[in-house]
C-alpha cells in the first residue's frame, strides 16, 4: 500500500504492523529511542500512518488500540538481516518483541513486501534464518517451509534464559528456630 505518498507493507502474522521504511520518513532506522520519540513531528506522521494502515487492515478505528505496531525497517548494520525500530505504537520499543519479530521475518520473504524489496526480492525468496537487529541487540528467527510447493512458511524463535548473577544472603537465625 501507499499512505500519504509512502510505500508501506500491512502484516498481520502473529501481530498486526505497519511496515515502513525508515528513509520515507527522513530517518536512518539507526536513531536511539529517545532519539525518536523527541521528534514529536515525526511521531504524529507514524501515528497518522498506522490510522491509515488500521483502517485498511479492516481493524477500524484504532485511535484506541495498539495495533497495528508501526516498525521502521532500515538496511542491517552489523550482521543482521534488517534492521528495525518497533513502536508500541506511540513510543519506541527498546528491543523487539517476539511476535513482531516473526512478522517481520516473513515480511523478509513474503515478495513485493517492502522489506523483501530493500533485501531484493530473488535474495531472499528462501531465507532460512532472519537476524533482526534492535536497539537492545538482535533477535534470530529460523524459517522453514512447508506444503507441497513450500508455501506454508513457519517462523521460529528460540529463547534461552541466562544467569544473571548468583550469591549468598546470611540472615541471623532466630531465637525460635536456634532453640
Amino acid at each position: 500500500d501507499v499512505f500519504d505518498g509512502v510505500p508501506v507493507t500491512c502484516i498481520d502474522m502473529a501481530m498486526p504492523m505497519v511496515l515502513i521504511e525508515a528513509r520515507h520518513l527522513g530517518k536512518r532506522g539507526d536513531e536511539t529511542p529517545a532519539e525518536l520519540d523527541a521528534d514529536k513531528k515525526f511521531l504524529r506522521r507514524l501515528e497518522a500512518l498506522r490510522l491509515r494502515a488500521g483502517a485498511a487492515m479492516g481493524l477500524g478505528d484504532v485511535k484506541g488500540m495498539v495495533i497495528p505496531k508501526p516498525v521502521l525497517v532500515s538496511p542491517a548494520k552489523a550482521g543482521g538481516t534488517l534492521q528495525v525500530r518497533y513502536f508500541m505504537p506511540h513510543s519506541c520499543h527498546r528491543s523487539l518483541a517476539i511476535t513482531g519479530s516473526i512478522g517481520l521475518a516473513t515480511a523478509c520473504v513474503s515478495q513485493g513486501s517492502i522489506v523483501a524489496q530493500m533485501l531484493g526480492d530473488t535474495a531472499t525468496a528462501r531465507l532460512q534464518h532472519v537476524r533482526i537487529e534492535h536497539p537492545g541487540g538482535g533477535i534470530d528467527v529460523v524459517l522453514s517451509y512447508t506444503g507441497e510447493n513450500g508455501e506454508t512458511i513457519r517462523a521460529s524463535v528460540v529463547r534461552t534464559a541466562r544467569r544473571l548473577f548468583s550469591g549468598f544472603v546470611y540472615a541471623p537465625v532466630s531465637q525460635r528456630l536456634a532453640g
